[in-house]
């Protein structure tokens, strides 16, 4: 009878049955260092070291026995990003590991060194702490289309702890950083140059140095042998041949200058001395464009006796 009272009940607990709940992206929150801020993607990578010795572990067993093994090192890391705004600025500029010369202006300093802090995620399903965590590289991204320019960020940490609660401090939402509103100039033959470009990336990589030591969590970091690199692309005109035929040789740096205006706000990425490569791109068919793809390794230079920064990072009102 399919109009048997049990039989419809029977179906309704089926189909209760198959929901299970599902986590999704918008009801996660982060905070980074006690303030939360809206995030673009946030990637952890948490796994702990398996200590084992199959390779001289022989018992007459063609497997490995479960009982030869242990636990090591525990290996903490993230990845995130943002869309670029001042107030995230502000929070996560002091935690970059680079220099704060005040009135909002920092630099790749002399002797940098990492700033530990705290990550929470609620992830829905449950909330993570990331503990003691320093930054391991960044960077600025921008390009044509509809995103606003982001912030790429990798951290690591020394312990992963399950959290009883999430407490929100929220950042005050700031004004997005169009790509349509950023100007570059790159100098040539001459003085800097405006140059029309179709995306740019800004990287410093910490080239972090970690211990462990006869611990499972990390115990220590500090900043190795850091590298920064400035890459864009620029249509190939007789406007701009001077990128390829001038840059080719040049063994003394060009300066470049990314400026992001949003109207209310400006971010100024100041590289006084790139040492760059400037290849002509492929001509792919009639009617593609033909464009030089430009990547400078960003370096220090002294003038009159006082060092000047790779890199210099500059926020100012518009």
């Amino acid at each position: 009878d399919v109009h048997s009272p049990g039989l419809h009940e029977n179906k309704t607990n089926e189909r209760n049955d198959m929901t299970t709940g599902i986590s999704v992206g918008r009801k996660a929150r982060l905070n980074i260092d006690n303030k939360t801020v809206c995030i673009g993607t946030f990637s952890p990578k948490v796994f702990k070291e398996v200590v084992t010795n199959i390779d001289g572990h022989i018992c007459g067993d063609l497997d490995p026995p479960v009982e030869n093994l242990t636990r090591g090192r525990q290996m903490i890391a993230a990845q995130m990003t943002f869309d670029i705004t001042e107030p995230l600025l502000d929070v996560v500029l002091p935690l970059l590991g680079i220099t704060d010369l005040g009135s909002d202006v920092y630099e790749l300093g002399k002797t940098d060194d990492v700033t530990a802090f705290d990550l929470t995620a609620d992830m829905v399903g449950s909330i993570h702490t990331l503990t003691n965590c320093y930054t391991a590289s960044f960077g600025f991204v921008g390009q044509k289309g509809d995103r606003p320019s982001r912030l790429i960020w990798s951290v690591v940490g020394s312990s992963e702890t399950e959290a009883g609660s999430f407490t929100e401090d929220h950042l005050t939402f700031g004004k997005p950083f169009a790509f349509t509103h950023t100007t570059c100039t790159i100098s040539g033959t001459g003085a800097d140059t405006a140059r029309p470009i179709d995306r740019f990336q800004i990287f410093v990589d910490l080239n972090l140095v970690t211990e462990h030591n006869n611990s499972e969590t990390l115990t220590d970091a500090t900043e190795g042998d850091r590298r920064a690199v400035f890459a864009t692309s620029v249509p190939y005109t007789s406007s701009h041949d001077d990128l390829h035929w001038t840059i080719k040789d040049d063994s003394g740096g060009k300066q470049a200058v990314i400026v992001l205006d949003n109207g209310t706000k400006t971010v100024t990425f100041t590289m006084p001395r790139g040492i760059g490569q400037g290849e002509i791109g492929e001509v792919g068919g009639k009617a593609n464009q033909i464009r030089v793809p430009l990547s400078f390794n960003l370096f220090r230079y002294m003038d009159g006796g006082t060092r000047v920064s790779p890199l210099k990072i500059a926020i100012t009102d518009s």
